[in-house]
């Protein structure tokens, strides 16, 4: 199992080679034919609790290489220009990390707002309604103190901030 697992690399490019030295080769097409109808929509929240739903539990190091992992395949994806199977799960990406990088921490609201404006989700929802339920379960999670208006301070921010500058120099060599 120890083999299985990525360690800990000093640079992107190390997680890089490792991660495509462990990826199977899959053409979009036997991919697609093989998944179901559910498993075909482009809801990266469903995309990511069907995955979920079929995976055992694991350790905690287990997790953080998986996350890793995850983290450079997407930002992979990006950066080969290439369209992603399920191209709203690289806008939900970028909203992600925009978030991070702007307060230090995720603030669900804004990532939130980020996501629909970028996605396009905000403009289908207007036209079919869909926004009155977005508006009630935000209600209900604000109201049961899940979501925050204003974002909480993050004490590590200058730490973030300094991850994503050297990311950005890691980019430009």
């Amino acid at each position: 199992m120890a083999e299985q697992t990525l360690k800990a690399t000093e640079s992107y490019s190390d997680d890089v080679k490792l991660i495509k030295q462990k990826t199977p080769k899959i053409s979009q097409e036997e991919d697609i034919v093989d998944q179901t109808p559910f498993e075909r929509l482009n809801d990266p929240v469903r995309m990511y609790l069907r995955e979920m739903g079929s995976v055992s539990l694991l350790t905690r190091e287990e997790e953080v290489d998986i996350a890793k992992t995850m983290d450079v395949l997407r930002q992979m994806q990006m950066e080969s220009g290439e369209t992603a199977a399920l191209p709203k799960v690289p806008v939900f990406h970028k909203a992600f990390l925009d978030t991070v990088r702007k307060r230090g921490r995720v603030h669900e609201l804004t990532m939130m707002q980020n996501y629909s404006l970028r996605s396009g989700d905000f403009k289908d929802k207007l036209k079919t309604g869909d926004w009155k339920n977005d508006v009630k379960l935000g209600m209900k999670m604000f109201l049961r103190g899940k979501l925050k208006i204003i974002p909480a301070k993050c004490e590590g921010f200058q730490e973030v901030r300094k991850i994503f500058e050297q990311a950005e120099e890691h980019k430009k060599t």
